[in-house]
């Protein structure tokens, strides 16, 4: 076995520490020999890692065992062997080559998530932008009587702007890893805020608001931008969800109320569809989706939202058609 790693002809040379030192990578050697003269200076046993190189210029790495032997009256005797690491090194090369090529895939994927979050949180107010300048204008075509209409427009374009803004600045933040802005907030403004943004937009999709907040729950301390952002995606999943919907009303119905531990309970229940039973331990999943133009990352995204802010984000069955989804805070 000796002859055969060293590529040795048996009847050409006799196995021996000479042969070992000659054929160590010249590279080596230094740490061999130090390693050889530490163990003769303490009377202990050796071991060391080293290339050999082999007649036709191949390389081999070994592990060099061995202990010393001393006695009064005698010479200091190296008993040894020697051990073929070659294949677990290409094994161990191959792995850290996967692993390297598993970090670059995982960077690039993160890299794809974070283009896709923020395409995907950008385009809701720079969309409503789009609605309202177009309403803003039609109105002052109208005349002088519009102008009250077209001044409403007007505003909620500066809200619009404002929100874009603020989510471009939670971007920035995030990358500079900066702690959420958590403020004391009242969930039910938050749900008001969000249907005065989304209403003309569920108008035109003839999908009708309902709310049942209950009074006086305790204030909360979370991210107002975050928490409009989740439930501006609910909402229009929700209208979306219901957009092949007939023979029944469209209608959207959100409930705020008080939960256990003095938690803040909302969900957002359509007139749908509903669910996959199939799927539905899926579809808080990065980039999976059932609509032909979406992109999967706005459930991800809410879901990451609240888990922040110590919550949780849950899906099921609306009790009689459709789908509600809940989170607490």
């Amino acid at each position: 076995e000796l002859f055969e790693i060293f590529g040795t002809d048996r009847a050409a040379a006799t196995p021996s520490l000479e042969l070992f030192r000659d054929r160590v990578h010249p590279d080596d050697c230094a740490r061999f020999d130090a390693a050889m003269a530490a163990a003769i200076e303490g009377n202990t046993n050796f071991s060391c890692e080293v290339r050999i190189t082999l007649q036709g210029g191949g390389v081999k790495h070994v592990h060099a065992l061995g202990e010393i032997q001393t006695g009064p009256g005698r010479d200091t005797e190296v008993i040894g062997t020697v051990m073929d690491l070659t294949e677990r090194k290409r094994t161990e090369q191959a792995l850290h080559d996967a692993e390297a090529d598993l970090a670059r895939t995982l960077r690039l994927a993160t890299v794809a998530e974070l283009t896709a979050s923020i395409a995907h949180e950008i385009n809701q107010p720079l969309a409503a932008i789009v609605a309202n300048a177009s309403a803003c204008a039609r109105f002052l075509a109208r005349g002088p009587a519009a102008l009250p209409n077209a001044r409403e427009a007007a505003d909620c374009i500066v809200s619009d702007a404002t929100r874009a803004g603020e989510v471009t600045r939670r971007i920035r933040a995030l990358l500079r890893k900066e702690a959420p802005r958590h403020v004391v907030l009242e969930i039910n403004r938050i749900v008001d805020d969000v249907i005065d943004l989304l209403r003309a937009t569920l108008d035109r999709q003839r999908v009708a608001i309902r709310t049942d907040l209950t009074d006086s729950l305790p204030p909360i301390m979370g991210d107002p931008v975050q928490l409009q952002q989740v439930l501006v995606n609910l909402i229009t999943n929700a209208a979306e969800a219901m957009r092949e919907t007939l023979g029944w009303p469209r209608i959207v119905t959100i409930r705020s109320r008080l939960g256990e531990n003095e938690t803040v309970v909302v969900s957002v229940e359509d007139t749908g569809s509903g669910l996959d039973p199939q799927t539905l331990d899926r579809i808080f999943d990065s980039f999976y989706t059932t609509k032909a133009e979406g992109i999967g990352v706005g459930l991800s995204i809410s879901r990451s939202i609240i888990e922040a802010h110590g919550g949780q984000l849950s899906a099921a069955p609306a009790p009689q058609h459709g789908a509600c989804f809940s989170f607490t805070v």
